[in-house]
């Protein structure tokens, strides 16, 4: 049987100067997100690389718990902030038998 878990690396560019007002925004949105069922660890830091970029590592129990993810209003909340804050994210939506990228333009009308 297939592991069913989901992992979920990203990078999300914000705006240039803007990176602290999202750093400031990642406790309570980590916290209210450790805190859903389903969610077997997640993690978001500034990059030691590139001073616009934050990291992100996620693991959801399966990709339905990530669904429900989604539709938490602290995610969309979340979400909306960074059209202001980020040009961009890419991420990657590991599986035990695929990849499958996926991006945020956060720069594109809402």
């Amino acid at each position: 049987m297939p592991d069913g878990r989901k992992f979920i690396i990203g990078w999300l560019t914000c705006r240039p100067g803007k990176r602290g007002e999202l750093v400031e925004l990642i406790g309570p949105y980590v916290a209210a997100c450790r805190a859903e069922d389903g969610c077997l660890f997640f993690e978001m830091n500034p990059s030691i690389h590139d001073p616009d970029v934050v990291t992100l590592a996620e693991c959801f129990a399966s990709g339905e718990a990530h669904d429900i993810h989604y539709r938490q209003e602290t995610f969309r909340r979340f979400w909306d902030r960074l059209h202001d804050l980020c040009l961009d994210g890419r991420f990657e939506n590991i599986f035990a038998d695929r990849v499958e990228p996926d991006s945020g333009d956060f720069t594109a009308p809402r």
